[in-house]
C-alpha cells in the first residue's frame, strides 16, 4: 500500500490542528489551576489570620480569667479578714 500524496498532507494539517488544541487544552488547564490556586491561597491567609485573631483572644481571655481570679482570692481573703474582726468585736462587746 503506498501512501496516497494528496491525503498525507491533509493528515499533516489536521495532526498540526489536533497538536495546537491540545496544547490550547493543557494551556486552559493550566490557568483554571492557577486561578484556583489563587483562591486557594486567599482562603489559606484568611484562614491563618483568623486563627492568629483567636489564639490572641483566646490568650486575653486566659490572662483576664488569671487577673480575676486572683481578684477573688483577695476578696475571699479581705473577707475572711473582716469576718474575724467582726467576731472579735462580738466578742469583745
Amino acid at each position: 500500500m503506498c501512501p496516497d500524496p494528496i491525503a498525507s498532507p491533509l493528515s499533516m494539517i489536521q495532526h498540526h490542528w489536533l497538536f495546537l488544541a491540545l496544547q490550547g487544552l493543557i494551556l486552559l488547564v493550566l490557568v483554571v489551576q492557577y486561578l484556583q490556586g489563587g483562591r486557594l491561597s486567599r482562603s489559606l491567609d484568611h484562614w491563618h489570620a483568623t486563627t492568629r485573631e483567636r489564639q490572641r483572644r483566646d490568650w486575653w481571655h486566659a490572662e483576664e480569667n488569671r487577673e480575676l481570679k486572683q481578684a477573688l482570692q483577695a476578696e475571699k481573703i479581705l473577707v475572711e479578714q473582716l469576718q474575724r474582726s467582726l467576731e472579735q468585736l462580738r466578742t469583745q462587746a
